[in-house]
C-alpha cells in the first residue's frame, strides 16, 4: 500500500495567520523542509499565529525527533517570534507528540495547544476577522494547492 504524503501552507497576511495542512506520513525531515520553504516566503513573519492541521496525517515522530526539531527552531532566529500555534489533531498519538512539542518550546515566546475542532482553535487564537467559514475555505484551497513534498 502506497503511503503518499501531502503538505502545503497559506500565509494570510491580513490576518497575521499561517495555515498548514498535512495528509499521510509526516516525519522529521518533512518538518525541516516545510519550515525552510515557509520562512523563505516573502509574506512570512515569525509573529504570525499558526493553525496546523494534522487530522489526516500520521505523525511519525519520536520524542527524540521532537527535541531535535525544537533545537532546530531555537537555532533559527527567523523562526522565533511571539505567536500561538493551534494544532488540529484527532488521535491520541498525534496529541501526545504535539503536546510534547508545545511543552519543549515553552521556553521560547511561543505557545502551542492541541485541539480536535476548528471552532476551539479559533476561539483560543482570538483572531479578529477569521471565522469558521473562512477557515473551511482556506482548507479547501489548501487541499487543491500544489503539494510541497
Amino acid at each position: 500500500m502506497e503511503n503518499k504524503k501531502f503538505g502545503t501552507f497559506k500565509i494570510l497576511e491580513r490576518h497575521k495567520l499561517i495555515v498548514e495542512y498535512y495528509k499521510g506520513h509526516f516525519e522529521l525531515s518533512d518538518s525541516f523542509y516545510v519550515k525552510k520553504i515557509e520562512t523563505s516566503d516573502s509574506a512570512y513573519s515569525p509573529d504570525y499565529n499558526l493553525i496546523v492541521d494534522f487530522r489526516e496525517a500520521k505523525i511519525a515522530l519520536t520524542s527524540k525527533d521532537v527535541l531535535t526539531y525544537v533545537d532546530f527552531v531555537k537555532s533559527q532566529p527567523q523562526m522565533q517570534g511571539n505567536r500561538k500555534t493551534a494544532f488540529l489533531i484527532n488521535t491520541p498519538k498525534e496529541a501526545a507528540i504535539t503536546t510534547l512539542y508545545s511543552n519543549y518550546v515553552s521556553a521560547l515566546t511561543y505557545i502551542g495547544e492541541v485541539f480536535s475542532t476548528e471552532e476551539a482553535a479559533l476561539k483560543w487564537l482570538k483572531l479578529k476577522d477569521v471565522d469558521l467559514d473562512m477557515l473551511h475555505n482556506t482548507f479547501k484551497v489548501l487541499k487543491a494547492q500544489k503539494n510541497i513534498f
